[in-house]
């Protein structure tokens, strides 16, 4: 992929949805980092995250959740909360810092 644009959108599947603009914080050779955060308007017990990217993503590793499905393109990912911050309260942010390669 070398120095072509990937392109993410971000939309969280909630009770509300929205879209968000997500900044590839670095880039490297064959990878890069991103960082989406979202405000929290309402209260939450639980959470899912869709990732849709312009291009293959072949590996992503998130810690704060769960890869719960992924397309057979390797474009869209589905992240659900883990245990321990699946409760989200109004004014919090929540952020997803992953890495991914292709």
């Amino acid at each position: 992929m070398g120095q072509a644009v990937l392109l993410l959108t971000v939309a969280v599947l909630t009770l509300s949805s929205c879209d968000v603009n997500v900044v590839i914080t670095n880039h490297w050779n064959g990878g890069f980092q991103a960082k989406p955060c979202f405000d929290i308007t309402e209260e939450l017990t639980h959470w899912q995250v869709k990732l849709t990217f312009s291009e293959p993503v072949d590996k992503l590793e998130v810690w704060s959740a769960d890869i719960e499905e992924t397309n057979a393109d390797k474009t869209v990912y589905t992240l659900s909360n883990k245990q321990w911050n699946a409760n989200e309260h109004v004014g919090d942010t929540l952020c997803i810092d992953f890495l991914g390669a292709w």
